[in-house]
């Protein structure tokens, strides 16, 4: 199972320098995503869709902190 992490470039520098990473959520394929995409959706297809929202809610870390880097970041 891949997890997908929200971050932002600090985020990023924590991890390499303090090995310690603190996100709000992570995002799976779950049964619940699955419902959400669609059944017939292969799991290529899911992961991808796990991945997206990790990378909006990356956007939302950047929103809250203004003074990052204007980069997605997803772990």
């Amino acid at each position: 199972m891949r997890v997908f992490l929200p971050g932002t470039f600090d985020a990023l520098a924590r991890l390499r320098d303090r090995a310690e990473l603190t996100v709000p959520d992570g995002y799976a394929v779950t049964d619940a995503l699955r419902r959400q995409v669609g059944e017939d959706a292969d799991d290529e297809h899911l992961e991808y869709a796990a991945f997206q929202l990790a990378a909006e809610a990356s956007l939302a870390l950047l929103v809250a902190d203004p003074a990052e880097p204007r980069r997605r970041v997803v772990i």
